[in-house]
């Protein structure tokens, strides 16, 4: 069996793959030919010479030996013709022909581009995730007859709101340190009863930072025979402890009588 090009010898053996229920992948390649080879063909080697290293995902190469030989025929240094010079079938694997196993297979993703350009417009026009899924699952009859998988939709439909959200998470993150003390200054402005107070290292940077309310301090005058003094987990990009300073009134309900970041929860405002 010829064929004129490459790509049409090897989407002969990816149509075939496709419904036997394996994965390709391109080989060894020559000028005089070309191999394509199942995926699970070859042996893992670690690169870590600990052979007690347990693997939480172990690898899908088994020494797999079916792959084709794809031979290329010259006519005066031009191709003329791509035949199957050598073709093994057997595999030492199951097969797993079924379209919902078939689609997490690399070779056999459905990249089609009108498809593509379809969810393309949809995002653009802003319509929802979870409505254009339920579209594609109306087209294909089913979620187990899309020829890809939901994360692949994903990747492909929503680069633009991930480079959004990446944008508006660097643009928040930017100065913040002054807007943080700009917002302070307004709620000064607006309440002289606001209280803050920042202490700084040696090289001029923030070490510890408090604030209080105007009614917080209110509800400390009233019920602050008894304060509970406690820090949370440094979750915050500078790993600063928030303290909270926390009472109970009348009604046994907690209050809120101040907080600070700081930097060394040994250290004294």
């Amino acid at each position: 069996m010829a064929f004129p090009t490459y790509d049409d010898a090897y989407n002969f053996y990816q149509r075939y793959a496709c419904h036997a229920g394996f994965d390709i992948k391109k080989s060894r390649m020559h000028k005089a030919f070309r191999e394509v080879c199942c995926t699970r063909e070859g042996k893992h080697v670690s690169k870590v010479n600990n052979g007690d290293r347990q693997w939480r995902r172990p690898s899908k190469k088994m020494g797999c030996k079916a792959y084709v030989k794809l031979r290329h025929n010259y006519n005066g240094g031009a191709l003329s013709s791509v035949v199957y010079d050598v073709v093994e079938l057997q595999h030492n694997h199951p097969l797993t022909p079924s379209p919902s196993a078939v689609k997490h297979m690399r070779a056999h993703k459905n990249r089609d581009d009108t498809f593509m350009q379809f969810m393309d417009t949809m995002q653009e026009s802003h319509v929802p995730k979870s409505c254009i899924m339920g579209i594609l699952f109306d087209l294909h009859g089913g979620q187990e007859n899309i020829p890809f998988t939901s994360h692949d939709v994903e990747n492909r439909t929503f680069p633009s709101d991930r480079c959004m959200k990446a944008a508006n998470v660097r643009k928040e993150n930017a100065d913040d340190i002054n807007k943080l003390l700009e917002f302070f200054n307004e709620c000064t402005l607006q309440n002289p009863k606001f209280y803050w107070d920042a202490q700084l290292d040696e090289n001029g940077v923030i070490k510890n930072l408090f604030w209080s309310h105007a009614s917080s301090q209110d509800e400390f005058a009233d019920f602050g025979y008894a304060v509970t003094f406690d820090t949370t987990y440094k979750t915050n990009i500078y790993e600063m402890p928030l303290a909270m300073f926390v009472g109970a009134n009348h009604h046994m309900q907690s209050t809120l009588f101040g907080c600070a970041l700081l930097r060394d929860e040994k250290a004294v405002i």
